[in-house]
């Protein structure tokens, strides 16, 4: 009787081993030097990841990543060879949720951006290593909508852009260094509609016209860097019809 129980825990206990995988851990790939580059744990097989770390080649930690059935589920944590974070964000069942932060080795904030459901939601900032910021736009369901906007080095702008569900839509804008506009143009659909305007540096005009779903669409007028009238010319769905030069 007693040999009967003990094998019949004995079937048991196989059976339970059995019921889950094994957890293995392997060495997927190596530095030059040998040392591991890339280590991942698994159950039953490789196609079950559980895990995967990265290494440096001096056995410092990289970036580590866990997975929930095959995807990506954690945490995401990526290193500069100093210790120094790199770069931190959140998965879901391989979706990006929350905030999407990295950083510049000396520890100030590269860009911050947030996701919901996989998507990037709200205000996306970058920044220089300086601390100062590069560019920022607002995302809404993963498009860009709004205003998108990059700055010189001293804070003044740069560029604007106006988005509607990822396609410019509005004004465009760009400035010389020196806070001079360098250029005005309106959008719709994606493709330059309506009015246009160009400056020279030194703020003179330079060219001004009309677009219509990205071609020259009636008048076109260009200046010299002195203010001088140098063409007026025609057009009509991107071909002239019209037109004087004033170039001697």
């Amino acid at each position: 009787m007693q040999f009967l129980k003990r094998i019949t825990i004995a079937v048991i206990i196989a059976g339970l081993t059995g019921c889950s995988p094994a957890i293995q851990e392997k060495v997927a790939e190596t530095h030059p030097n040998g040392a591991k580059k890339k280590v991942i744990t698994f159950a039953g097989s490789e196609t079950n990841l559980l895990s995967t770390k990265y290494f440096f080649p001096d056995g410092k930690l990289q970036s580590e990543q866990y997975f929930k059935e095959g995807k990506k589920d954690s945490l995401l944590a990526v290193f500069y060879p100093s210790g120094q974070k790199q770069r931190q964000a959140s998965y879901s069942l391989n979706q990006l949720v929350g905030k999407d932060i990295s950083w510049y080795d000396n520890g100030k904030v590269k860009s911050e951006i947030n996701y919901v459901n996989g998507q990037a939601e709200g205000p996306s900032i970058t920044y220089r290593e300086d601390g100062s910021k590069a560019a920022e736009v607002t995302f809404k369901n993963g498009k860009k909508n709004g205003e998108d906007i990059a700055y010189f080095p001293d804070g003044k702008p740069k560029t604007l852009a106006t988005y509607a569900s990822g396609e410019m839509n509005g004004p465009s804008k760009k400035w010389y260094a020196n806070g001079n506009l360098q250029e005005e143009v309106t959008y719709a659909s994606g493709a330059p509609n309506g009015p246009y305007t160009t400056y020279w540096e030194n703020g003179k005009k330079q060219e001004e016209g009309t677009n219509k779903d990205g071609n020259y669409d009636g008048a076109r007028r260009m200046w010299s860097e002195k203010g001088a009238l140098q063409s007026d010319v025609m057009y009509e769905n991107g071909k002239i019809t019209d037109g004087k030069s004033f170039v001697k």
